[in-house]
Parts: C-alpha cells; sequence; structure tokens
C-alpha cells in the first residue's frame, strides 16, 4: 500500500514538473501571437479582478477588433481572444 502511494505521488509530482517546464517554455518559444493572446487574457483577468474598471465594462454590448497592418490581420484571425463578458442589452460598441 505505502509502495503504491509514494508511487502515485511521484507520478503527480512528475506531472506538475512537467506542466510547469511546458508552461515556462512555451511562454518564451511560441509564436508572436500565442505570447500576445495570452498576455491579452492574463491582462483582462487581472483587470478584472483587480475591481479598478469603470462600471461601462460590464455594459459592453459587442466587440470588434480591427487589425492596422496584413501581419496584425493574420495574427487577430489566428488568436482565440479572451472571454469578455458581453450583454445582449448593453449599451457600450467596443
Amino acid at each position: 500500500m505505502m509502495r503504491r502511494l509514494s508511487l502515485l505521488l511521484g507520478c503527480i509530482s512528475i506531472g506538475i514538473v512537467a506542466f510547469v517546464c511546458l508552461d515556462y517554455w512555451s511562454s518564451r518559444n511560441a509564436p508572436l501571437f500565442k505570447r500576445l493572446e495570452r498576455q491579452w487574457r492574463e491582462d483582462v483577468e487581472k483587470l478584472e479582478a483587480s475591481g479598478k474598471l469603470p462600471p461601462a465594462w460590464f455594459d459592453i454590448k459587442d466587440m470588434e477588433i480591427i487589425g492596422g497592418t496584413p501581419e496584425t490581420k493574420e495574427w487577430l484571425a489566428r488568436i482565440h481572444l479572451p472571454p469578455l463578458k458581453t450583454r445582449t442589452d448593453g449599451h457600450y460598441h467596443l
């Protein structure tokens, strides 16, 4: 019983270390559009958790993103936008 438990804990710890290493590696070596996606998502989460956003942020009806250059248009087509809590009865277009 003790041997199985130590084997299980060893596998879990190896999994956690592998996840942390992969996360660190991907944050440094991912393509630029993936790094933008990740930083954007982290920024939105931090801002929403901070409570420092204006009340209008939580009254957004829809969002439109326009890329300025062909490269940014390609990035925007490939990234997954961070989840915004839009409202069907919202008053603002972002």
